[in-house]
C-alpha cells in the first residue's frame, strides 16, 4: 500500500572523520554497514513501509552519492544544498517542492528507525539512551507527553526527565511548517529546531520513545548497527553476543556450515591469523550452530563499493592478499584429476541443467548463435561450447593442490585499513569432500572476479543492463573509471606469481556463469552474468 505523505531524508550533512575506521569512506551516506550503503537502509526501510513520495537532501558537491542514488532510485527527487549550509537550509529547500496539503515525515540521511513509523499525526521520536547532552538535541515532555522544551546540544546540563531525539520528524500541517520556516529565514536565524519549538506552540507535538533504532552518524551507533543489521543468504539466524564478541551462525544447511566449521579448526596454528577463532559447534537434528570471534571490520567488497580508495591503494591490498595467498600455498598437497574435474567439468554440466530446466530467459539467451553486448558480436553459447569444455579438460591437467579458502572473493574479506591486516570469512571447506585443500587457481581466479569482473558491483545493484532486441544488450557497470587499470595491474601481478594468466581468466568466466542458479532471486543480476560470463570466455578462447 502506497501512503500519501511527503518524505524527507536529509542526507546534507558532512562526513564524521572518526568513521573512517569503519573502512575508508569519506561520505557518510555510502558508509558501509553490513553490505549495504548506510543511505541504503534508510531509503530501503521508508520504500518497504510503503512511502513512495521520497525526496533526498545533498550537498552540491556531492556528485559520487547522487550518482549512486541516481542508479539505485531513479524515481527518488534530489534536492541540492550550498555545501556550507545546514540542517535548517536542507528543510527550506525542499519543502519548496513538498504537497502542501499532504503531511510531511522528516528522517536524517544516518538514522534507520527499525520498527513501523508512529500513526500519530504530529510526533517526533526520542530515546532514553544517551548519557552527554553536548552530542545531541534533548527534549523533555510534558504531562500529555507533548515537547515541553528542546535543548540544541546544550553543554553539561542535567539529563534528568530528558530524551535524545534521533531523528525522525512527523508534522501534519506542512503549509503551517513552510510558513515558520520561511518566517525564521528572514530573520536570519537558520535554526531547525526552533522551527519545531515554534510550530510546537501552535501545534503540539507528541514525543514517542523508541529503543528500536540505529543512529550512523555517531561512531558507537554506527558500531552497534554493523553487531545488529545483517544481510544473511545462506544462513537461517545470526546473533551477536557483544559482551564476549562473538557471531553465532545457525543453518539447517548443515554440510555446508560444517565444512566451514573444519576448515577453520584444520588450519594449520601458524596461518590461523587469518581468520577467527572457532568456540563451539554444536549439531542437532535440524541445524548446526557455530560460534565465533567477531571482527568489526568491514569487507573489502563494502570497501571497493562505497569506499574513497585510490588506485595506489588498491594496487597495494591486491598485492597484499596474493602475497596471504602465497602463505596458503607453502602447504601442499597433489590433486586428483578427478576432484579438478568436479569442480570445474561436473559442476559447470550441472549448473547448465539447471539452467535449462528452471531459467528460461537465460536459456534463451543462450540459444542464438551470436550476442551483441555493447555494441560488440561474441559467440554465443552453443557456438562456444565445444571450445570451452576441450578447455575446461586441460585444467585437469594440475596437481598442485595448496590450503585454499575456496570463496576468496572481497566481500568473505574483512579488513583493517589502519593495519592492513586481512581475515578470512565464509570459507568453502569443500573441494569434493569436506578438505582446507583445493586448486589455488580457483582462489585466485575468485578474487579476480571480484577485482576485474566487478562481481559486487552487479550484487549491489549497480549496473544498467537494457536490452535494445533479441540478444542485443547495452550493459554498463556504476563503477569508477580507474578500476579498469586495476585489470592490467592484476594479470601482470597474477604472472609474477608464477600463475597461469590464461587458466585464472578462464575459471573466472566459469565462475559467472555457474553462479547463474544460484542468484534466482534477482533474474536481472542473473542476465548480467551471462552477459559477463560469455564476454569473457570469447576474450580467453578467441583472443588470448
Amino acid at each position: 500500500m502506497v501512503i500519501q505523505l511527503n518524505t524527507i531524508i536529509l542526507s546534507a550533512g558532512k562526513f564524521n572523520p572518526k568513521n573512517i575506521s569503519m573502512g575508508m569512506i569519506n561520505e557518510q551516506g555510502l558508509l558501509p554497514i553490513r553490505g549495504k550503503a548506510a543511505i541504503n537502509w534508510c531509503i530501503d526501510d521508508v520504500l518497504a513501509k510503503g512511502f513512495k513520495n521520497v525526496k533526498v537532501v545533498l550537498r552540491k558537491n556531492n556528485s559520487r552519492l547522487s550518482n549512486f542514488l541516481s542508479f539505485n532510485y531513479p524515481t527518488i527527487q534530489q534536492i541540492f544544498v550550498g555545501d556550507h549550509e545546514n540542517l535548517f537550509h536542507s528543510l527550506s529547500s525542499v519543502l519548496t517542492h513538498c504537497d502542501e496539503n499532504l503531511p510531511t515525515q522528516i528522517i536524517l540521511g544516518d538514522t534507520l528507525i527499525n520498527e513501523p513509523f508512529p500513526v500519530e499525526d504530529d510526533v517526533f521520536l526520542s530515546s532514553p539512551n544517551v548519557r552527554t547532552s553536548s552530542q545531541w538535541c534533548l527534549i523533555s515532555k510534558d504531562d500529555n507527553m507533548h515537547i515541553k522544551k528542546i535543548y540544541n546540544k546544550e553543554k553539561d546540563i542535567s539529563l534528568a526527565n530528558k530524551e535524545a531525539l534521533v531523528g525522525y520528524y512527523k508534522i501534519s500541517n506542512t503549509k503551517l511548517l513552510k510558513k515558520i520556516t520561511d518566517e525564521v529565514k528572514e530573520k536570519n536565524e537558520d535554526d531547525f529546531l526552533k522551527v519545531f519549538a515554534i510550530y510546537n506552540k501552535q501545534i503540539p507535538i507528541i514525543v514517542k520513545t523508541t529503543n528500536n533504532w540505529f543512529d550512523f552518524g555517531h561512531v558507537s551507533g554506527t558500531v552497534q548497527a554493523r553487531l545488529e543489521l545483517f544481510n544473511a543468504r545462506e544462513f537461517n539466524n545470526i546473533k551477536v553476543d557483544s559482551v564476549k564478541g562473538t557471531i553465532i551462525k545457525s543453518s539447517k544447511k548443515k554440510q555446508k556450515l560444517l565444512d566451514e566449521a573444519n576448515w577453520y579448526n584444520s588450519l594449520p596454528k601458524e596461518i590461523s591469523c587469518f581468520a577467527p577463532r572457532v568456540f563451539n559447534v554444536i549439531e542437532d537434528e535440524e541445524t548446526v550452530s557455530l560460534e565465533m570471534e567477531l571482527y568489526g571490520y568491514a569487507n573489502l567488497a563494502e570497501i571497493f563499493i562505497y569506499g574513497s580508495n585510490n588506485l595506489e591503494d588498491w594496487y597495494h591490498i591486491i598485492d597484499s592478499l596474493l602475497k596471504v595467498h602465497q602463505v596458503f600455498e607453502q602447504y601442499t598437497i597433489e590433486l586428483d584429476p578427478e576432484e579438478i574435474e568436479e569442480i570445474y567439468v561436473k559442476k559447470t554440466i550441472q549448473r547448465l541443467n539447471e539452467i535449462d530446466e528452471s531459467i528460461p530467459y537465460i536459456k534463451n539467451m543462450m540459444v542464438d548463435d551470436y550476442i551483441v553486448i555493447n555494441n560488440i558480436h561474441y559467440k554465443n553459447f552453443n557456438v562456444v561450447k565445444n571450445d570451452l569444455f576441450n578447455y575446461l579438460e586441460k585444467l585437469q591437467d594440475y596437481s598442485n593442490g595448496s590450503i585454499v579458502h575456496g570463496d576468496y572473493c572481497f566481500s568473505n574479506i574483512l579488513f583493517d585499513p589502519m593495519h592492513y591486516i586481512f581475515k578470512l570469512i565464509d570459507p568453502r571447506g569443500r573441494f569434493k569432500t569436506q578438505t582446507i585443500y583445493g586448486d589455488p587457481r580457483y582462489d585466485i581466479a575468485k578474487l579476480r572476479h571480484s577485482v576485474v569482473g566487478l562481481y559486487d558491483f552487479i550484487v549491489a545493484g549497480l549496473f544498467q543492463l537494457d536490452e535494445i532486441e533479441i540478444n542485443n544488450y547495452d550493459f554498463h557497470i556504476l563503477a569508477p573509471s580507474s578500476t579498469s587499470k586495476l585489470e592490467i595491474f592484476f594479470d601482470e601481478l597474477v604472472i609474477n606469481y608464477g600463475y597461469n594468466s590464461q587458466d585464472i581468466r578462464m575459471i573466472e568466466a566459469l565462475l559467472f556463469l555457474t553462479m547463474i542458479p544460484l542468484h534466482s532471486d534477482a533474474p536481472t543480476r542473473q542476465k548480467c552474468f551471462y552477459l559477463t560470463a560469455i564476454r569473457k570466455i570469447n576474450e580467453v578462447l578467441y583472443n588470448g
